[in-house]
């Protein structure tokens, strides 16, 4: 699931006393974290105090909620201070310790809202915040924050507008480190990978791509290529000038800040999945980043 290292990474740069809410549209229903310092993390998951009738959670639901390490509500909400249990919570909840902290909580988060809530991430939405009420944005692709901080609506007139949107929309993200280059609008470094964005005119449209690194045009990598690309939508692989590159196109319209985080994540899991294929790994070298 994409979204899982997002969380994990969204939940890596949260400071102490920082929080995350992901809601399910259209219903009462949410996972929720606090961080307390590096590697402490406390995962809460909505009960039945907080829930509509007609919203109470299903026995395999709460089957689900356990088997995933939480800890069944130790007391109602409004319960008094002496029958509150010290450490417990009204919610399902479980505190995570260690530096797989972020990982371990961002996997049961994925988990509870796909399978037990059956929520896609295009209908779930995150709230974070700091203790002193300060919003936070974090890189979580294909989630929106409650408050959109780029409008849906605004559409590209033209190459600079849809330039702009390109390079507000990511280095607006903590999705990574972001740095300007010649001959593209922007590169976007996570890790070791680098991903190359620059929007065009004719179509309007924004390519995206990272270099896997070298490779020969054998019929082995040619074969390994064409059974990528048959099992692959969005993303393509394609060898350029002795490279094995992975890139991606978006259309130039008011969807594309709801897509370029997505898109970036994607190239760089799919680029790390097949660096072992066949490839030399290179990153630091790039072809003709006019590549179409």
């Amino acid at each position: 699931m994409l979204i899982v290292p997002l969380i994990a990474e969204s939940l890596r740069r949260m400071k102490r006393d920082q929080y995350v809410v992901f809601a399910c549209t259209g219903t009462n229903r949410f996972v929720q974290f606090a961080v307390g310092g590096p590697g402490r993390v406390r995962g809460e998951v909505v009960s039945d105090h907080f829930l509509d009738d007609d919203e109470q959670l299903t026995a395999a639901e709460r089957k689900a909620i356990a088997g995933l390490g939480f800890t069944a509500p130790t007391h109602a909400d409004d319960a008094p201070p002496a029958r509150q249990v010290k450490g417990g919570s009204p919610n399902w909840y479980r505190d995570f310790h260690g530096p797989g902290a972020a990982q371990l909580a961002a996997v049961a988060a994925a988990e509870i809202l796909a399978f037990a809530f059956k929520h896609e991430p295009a209908d779930v939405r995150y709230h974070a915040f700091a203790q002193d009420g300060e919003e936070l944005v974090l890189p979580v692709a294909g989630i929106q924050p409650e408050a959109e901080w780029l409008s849906p609506g605004f559409r590209p007139d033209d190459h600079d507008d849809l330039r702009q949107m390109v390079v507000e929309t990511l280095e607006g993200t903590a999705i990574g480190t972001t740095r300007a280059a010649e001959g593209v609008d922007l590169v976007v470094e996570v890790g070791d990978r680098a991903v190359y964005v620059t929007a065009h005119d004719e179509p309007m449209s924004v390519l995206l791509y990272s270099v896997v690194g070298t490779a020969d045009e054998g019929e082995e990598t040619l074969a390994t290529i064409n059974d990528l690309n048959r099992s692959r939508n969005g993303c393509r692989a394609i060898l350029y000038d002795g490279h094995l590159v992975v890139d991606r196109v978006l259309p130039g319209d008011p969807f594309v800040p709801r897509q370029l985080v997505e898109a970036v994540i994607e190239i760089i899991a799919w680029a790390n999945t097949i660096a072992t294929q066949g490839a030399e790994a290179t990153p630091e070298t790039a072809p003709d980043p006019a590549l179409n």
